[in-house]
């Protein structure tokens, strides 16, 4: 009986333990699918006067269109290592690397760059 118990309890502990890891992982998908979408929302600013909206759009095959409320648009590529991504449109003079999060569904990209912009608690569009 007290074998029975036992294993009941080290397999609802198990099942816990499972279902625990998959939810870490944003239920088994990549950072890349997670990120497949429309995102918009402010870069970093002291106020909405220094805050600019943007707009990023990632694909699946790894194309990026970027645009913000000024009405400048460009298209270019992204590349995710681990929990940095890479950006590089025809525009930009260089590459821009950031640390990206998501979290509760909102994204938030970070870089070590003090001249580019960091953009928080972006939102993921509808359709």
């Amino acid at each position: 009986m007290k074998k029975n118990v036992l294993l009941i309890v080290l397999i609802v502990i198990l099942i816990f333990g499972i279902l625990f890891v998959v939810h870490t992982m944003g239920n088994g998908r990549e950072p890349k699918d997670l990120l497949i979408g429309t995102w918009k929302g402010l870069t970093d600013g002291e106020s909405r006067e220094y805050q600019v909206e943007t707009t990023f759009t990632f694909e699946k095959d790894g194309k990026l269109t970027y645009s913000n409320e000024y009405g400048f648009t460009s298209k270019g590529k992204y590349e995710i290592t681990e929990n940095l991504i890479t950006l590089k449109t025809e525009t930009w003079d260089k590459e821009r690397v950031y640390e990206f999060e998501i979290k509760d569904n909102k994204l938030t990209m970070k870089t070590k760059d003090i001249y580019l912009p960091n953009y928080t608690d972006m939102e993921k569009q509808e359709g």
